[in-house]
């Protein structure tokens, strides 16, 4: 069974992608503005990664720690990404796998993942 923490090897190959992607947009589009840092909370079932401005706090994804099987999402699989819904909890369906062969960041943006179509 895998599990993901915030020193796995996909965890920080992928955090450190968003950041370059953040970071490239702001110096690019606002370069007067205050660099965006991501940041990392863990929870018992999910990294939840947020992303502090100036004067703001935002999430930016929650990354699922291991697999388990709830009534509300069903079966989550570790690594997978998922969008925010609120502060506290990620929308229902995942975005994405820090584990797949883009290591996640296909489905990511500069604002996080992106919505389902």
């Amino acid at each position: 069974m895998t599990t993901i923490n915030k020193t796995s090897p996909e965890f920080v190959s992928w955090f450190n992608a968003c950041q370059t992607m953040i970071d490239t947009y702001m110096s690019n589009s606002f370069p007067s503005l205050d660099r965006e840092v991501l940041e990392i909370e863990e929870g018992s079932k999910f990294i939840k990664v947020v992303k502090v401005g100036r004067h703001q706090r935002c999430v930016y994804a929650f990354v699922a720690k291991s697999s388990f099987t709830t009534k509300t999402f069903g079966t989550v699989n570790a690594g997978e990404i998922y969008k925010p819904s609120s502060y506290k909890a990620p929308a229902k369906h995942a975005r994405g796998s820090i584990l797949d062969a883009s290591n996640g960041m296909s489905r990511m943006t500069c604002y996080g993942p992106e919505y389902l179509r």
